[in-house]
């Protein structure tokens, strides 16, 4: 049995030999850290502020070792510049002249006398991400055309389904580590292979004419199916004017609370869809 005096000494023999161990690999990395991983520390250690977080790698893409690796393992909230990246290896892997290709398929036999197809349709994404009023003047401008083109080919009418497919894209369609308070917003909409007006629907509300009347709330592209609640009222004062927005999981209705100012020119939000295939099937 171990009196109190062998067991301070051992817990400071422990206690030495886990700080012989620390000093030696971080003497070791020292050692073999490179100019530009130094140069890099030196200058994160001149500028760091807390409680900001810095996460840094650069990778050698002929040999694919790292050349500066700085808590690059930690997860971190994607900013607007990671589309810079996404930019040039898009263009890198894809090059220039890449253009997407969203096809309409018939999955049936084709009645030319009655322009009917005993069958389905299926609608097939390739990941392109300009299917949006950003891109476009209307909403269904991308649905417009492609309509008009199986109208042409001699489909008017189906007896099946609007079959949507979406399996270019594997799971998962939110990235690890976003925060569940921000899978509701724009910048955090799910990927899909085939997204529909950034698979996000805008949300405008507007004061209505009198004051504790429900404002009117208009919610675009329509026909999306989206379900809303809206408890909000039209209030009297500015300092009351405060709109809250939250979306149900699952299900994706959106909920619609607190006050709009009386002379509010409005109010828009983009909020992100929870089923990109369906959203895209309502359209």
């Amino acid at each position: 049995m171990l009196n109190e005096k062998s067991f301070s000494r051992g817990v400071r023999l422990v206690s030495l030999l886990v700080l012989f161990l620390f000093s030696a690999v971080s003497a070791r990395s020292e050692l073999t850290a490179s100019p530009l991983q130094k140069r890099v520390i030196s200058i994160l250690k001149r500028y760091r502020q807390d409680p900001a977080n810095w996460g840094i790698q650069v990778r050698s893409l002929a040999k694919g070792d790292d050349l500066v690796s700085f808590n690059s393992t930690r997860l971190y909230m994607p900013a607007s510049n990671l589309k810079l990246i996404v930019t040039a290896c898009a263009l890198d892997g894809l090059g220039p002249g890449f253009r997407y290709l969203t096809t309409v398929m018939a999955d049936g036999e084709l009645v030319p006398a009655d322009s009917l197809l005993k069958g389905d349709l299926i609608l097939r994404g390739s990941g392109d991400p300009t299917i949006s009023k950003r891109f476009y003047p209307t909403y269904t401008a991308v649905w417009d055309k492609l309509a008009e083109q199986v109208k042409r080919a001699g489909i008017s009418r189906i007896t099946g389904a609007l079959v949507v497919d979406n399996t270019l894209f594997e799971p998962p369609f939110l990235a690890e580590g976003w925060g569940w308070e921000d899978l509701m917003w724009w910048y955090a909409a799910p990927v899909s292979a085939l997204a529909y007006n950034d698979n996000c629907i805008d949300v405008e509300v507007f004061p209505a004419r009198r004051v504790g009347e429900p404002p009117e709330v208009r919610i675009k592209p329509p026909g999306s199916g989206i379900r809303l609640q809206n408890k909000a009222l039209t209030v009297a004062r500015r300092s009351e004017d405060r709109l809250i927005i939250s979306r149900d999981t699952p299900g994706g209705g959106i909920n619609l609370g607190g006050g709009i100012y009386r002379r509010s020119l409005g109010f828009l939000e983009h909020v992100a869809v929870d089923d990109p295939p369906g959203f895209a099937a309502n359209a």
